[in-house]
């Protein structure tokens, strides 16, 4: 066999891959769905955590960080399940990072206030639309590099 007829088999190999895992939606179970949810979400919460206590310490906003966060979210996802290509599990993923960062930026501002002496409800819908505002409305260069982010979730587990 010559090193052409290898290589055609190879791309054959690969393309109908490619077309099975984007045509198949049935490898993601529902419990796989919730699981993807869930891992980004914790990604988020976590990394928006971290994020906001790395600008807050060092006074210097690294908003492409967003982007590096919806990156290990969509690892989490191709870790736990090794394969992407549904657009379902992404949409669900892209969801999850979304309340992630959402929740992870309520939490830091609920523990800065809590540094003050002040009490916060967690339970408060006013704190997680404060935390909606500073994310998506309080800096366009933020706003953008944090909707990257998202779409990177999306986009990665998309086209995996």
């Amino acid at each position: 066999m010559s090193f052409k007829e290898k290589f055609k088999e190879y791309q054959q190999r690969r393309e109908a891959k490619a077309y099975f895992n984007k045509n198949n939606s049935y490898k993601f179970s529902q419990i796989d769905f919730v699981v993807a949810f869930g891992i980004t979400l914790a990604i988020g919460i976590f990394g928006l955590i971290a994020l906001r206590y790395i600008t807050t310490t060092i006074r210097i906003n690294f908003s492409f960080l967003y982007v590096i966060l919806g990156y290990l979210g969509a690892q989490g996802v191709l870790r736990y399940k090794g394969n992407g290509g549904n657009v379902e599990a992404a949409l669900v993923s892209g969801a999850g990072m979304f309340l992630g960062m959402i929740i992870g930026d309520a939490f830091y501002l609920a523990s800065i206030v809590g540094t003050y002496g002040l009490s916060v409800n967690l339970l408060d819908l006013g704190l997680y639309v404060s935390s909606f505002q500073r994310l998506f409305t309080s800096n366009i260069i933020q706003s953008v590099f944090c909707i990257l982010g998202i779409f990177t979730t999306f986009y990665l587990i998309r086209n995996n």
